[in-house]
């Protein structure tokens, strides 16, 4: 499986989004561009889904606003949107923030600024997810009644986020996921498997 980030840049100019693209291939990622037109990057967004959209902020039939606006009531997953601009206005940025934008980069701007606003980008979109997914385990397990108070709640709601995170725990119960959650709570897996 690959685990390069697929980028979307939204602009087949060869003096823009070309050379950005070639950039963001030096530096290890998947990029690939597509016209500066609303329906097309909407139907590249749909069909092929990228981890991150470069976008302007204005593109023939339309702008990014509505792009983003489209995404969310179609339900189609959401991307980290990096938006870029010309101008420097505080309510442009205000409102490509508000709609889902992760990042709003002014022209002109070099590679490596680029890289940066990305990676910061999917960092902290993997840190709300990371809590989100917390928030959602907890509420499980209290669903399911156990009580926090004990100790197995904590071994088991720490087991679940691991295998979460690596799948491969839940094929080594024993071997691999409870000397793991043990060493998380210095005691030891045939205290956890009892818990």
């Amino acid at each position: 499986m690959n685990n390069k980030i697929r980028v979307l840049i939204g602009d087949d100019s060869a003096e823009t989004g070309v050379s950005v693209a070639n950039k963001l291939r030096e530096r290890g990622m998947y990029a690939y561009t597509r016209r500066k037109d609303c329906n097309v990057i909407l139907d590249s967004i749909r069909n092929e889904p990228p981890d991150v959209v470069v976008i302007d902020i204005t593109l023939q039939n339309g702008d990014v606003l509505s792009i983003m606006k489209k995404l969310k009531e179609q339900g189609v997953k959401f991307p980290v949107f990096v938006v870029t601009s010309s101008y420097d206005n505080e309510l442009i940025e205000r409102q490509v923030m508000e709609n889902g934008a992760s990042k709003f980069l002014l022209k002109p701007y070099d590679a490596d600024d680029l890289c940066s606003a990305i990676n910061s980008a999917l960092g902290d979109r993997a840190n709300s997810l990371s809590d989100d997914m917390e928030v959602v385990v907890t509420d499980i397990i209290h669903q399911l009644g156990v009580p926090a108070h004990i100790k197995g709640y904590h071994y088991l709601r720490t087991a679940i986020l691991y295998s979460i995170e690596d799948k491969n725990l839940l094929d080594s119960v024993t071997k691999l996921l409870y000397p793991t959650v043990a060493g998380i709570y210095d005691t030891t897996s045939s205290r956890v498997e009892r818990a």
